[in-house]
């Protein structure tokens, strides 16, 4: 069935005209619709919906509490539908917003989900930002035991080897 899809357009067409807020209730509107449906690939369709409702959503962000973000990427995160790739990188963000919230502990936590999760992807950079985390929680071993790990990924820029270094 195409309406679905039909839907997600709509949702398309108001993020190109910036139309923000109507991207967020399209996307709920396309989840509250097709949650428990048979239609073919209707979980395809929420999860794209959800991950356009999220970047609606930062655009939003002065309308927008982080914990209600936060809410919707561990949606993306932990669909079932859905691109590891995509998935992996919501659970990224959601570490990247708990740490500029200054809220380490739980930063961390939810990098060492990421790198359970989804072995392989952003293994440099979460290791990075936990060493980052660490630091400022005042726990320096654990943040060069963190560099020192992401030291060890095969795959690093030249940026990011240079950041890891400096936690040591």
């Amino acid at each position: 069935d195409t309406v679905p899809w039909a839907h997600l357009g709509i949702l398309w067409a108001y993020e190109v005209l910036e139309d923000y807020g109507m991207v967020v209730r399209i996307a709920e509107s396309i989840e509250d619709q097709y949650f428990n449906s048979s239609i073919t690939d209707a979980r395809k369709v929420i999860d794209k919906a959800r991950r356009h409702k999220v970047d609606a959503m930062g655009k939003l962000a002065d309308q927008v509490s982080t914990d209600d973000l936060i809410s919707e990427l561990r949606k993306v995160a932990g669909a079932p539908a859905g691109e590891d790739k995509g998935k992996s990188s919501a659970q990224l963000r959601i570490g990247d917003l708990l740490l500029k919230e200054k809220r380490y502990a739980e930063a961390i936590q939810e990098y060492e989900l990421l790198l359970k999760n989804f072995p392989g992807e952003h293994t440099g950079i979460c290791h990075h930002q936990m060493a980052v985390a660490a630091f400022w929680m005042e726990d320096y071993q654990q943040s060069v035991d963190s560099a020192r790990k992401g030291l060890s990924e095969p795959e690093l820029t030249q940026d990011l080897r240079t950041r890891l270094n400096y936690m040591l």
